[in-house]
Formats: structure tokens, sequence, C-alpha cells
């Protein structure tokens, strides 16, 4: 099937930032390792462990809505938390897109050439 890694959760798209359509695919393992490496030590470890367990590894969408965030068990302190942490960037109000940390940085360099 052509949705098959999908599927399967070994993969997820993500919105780069770039325009309506950009957007990039990261393996699950590697950026769940990447995650918890960039928030290792930090008081937002936990609350990015939780959310990579039960959110992401539930909802394969590219955005969140803040209802779905809350049937989650997160609510806006947790969110903006997760934002901070670079996991999340805003999408528009109550809205938000699932991040890499520091990808923004990237991008920026990657742009510029």
């Amino acid at each position: 099937p052509k949705n098959r890694l999908r599927d399967e959760g070994r993969i997820r798209l993500l919105h780069l930032g770039l325009g309506a359509d950009t957007l990039g695919v990261v393996f699950m393992e590697p950026y769940k390792e990447k995650v918890l490496e960039a928030v290792a030590g930090t008081p937002r470890a936990g609350l990015v462990r939780r959310f990579l367990d039960s959110a992401v590894g539930a909802c394969p969408e590219l955005s969140y809505e803040q209802s779905r965030m809350r049937a989650l068990g997160f609510e806006a302190q947790g969110v903006t938390q997760l934002v901070a942490a670079g996991v999340l960037t805003v999408r528009d109000a109550g809205s938000w897109w699932l991040a890499v940390p520091g990808v923004g940085r990237f991008v920026r360099a990657f742009v510029r050439g």
C-alpha cells in the first residue's frame, strides 16, 4: 500500500514552515530519540515523553487542534511547554504543527544557501 510506512507508524510527515505544501518526512524512532535528546535533563522532559508516547504515536495528523490536545490530556500550560521545547509550533490560534526541535534554524540556513 502507498501509505504503509505511515500507517505502521514508522514515518511521519511534518510541516516545514516554507509554504502550505512543503512537508518533510521523518522516521519515527530517530525523531523520538532526537526530540528526547534535545530535552534531556530539562523540566520539560517528562511532558515531552508523554506527548511523544500518547499524542504523536496515536495521531498521524500533521497538526493538532486544541480540542484534540485536551482530549489527549494536554491543557494550555502543557501545550505552551511543548511549543517552548520545540516539539510543536503554532499553526494558528488553537492549532499547532508537529515540529522538530531546532529545525527552524536549519530551514533558515537552507533557504539562505
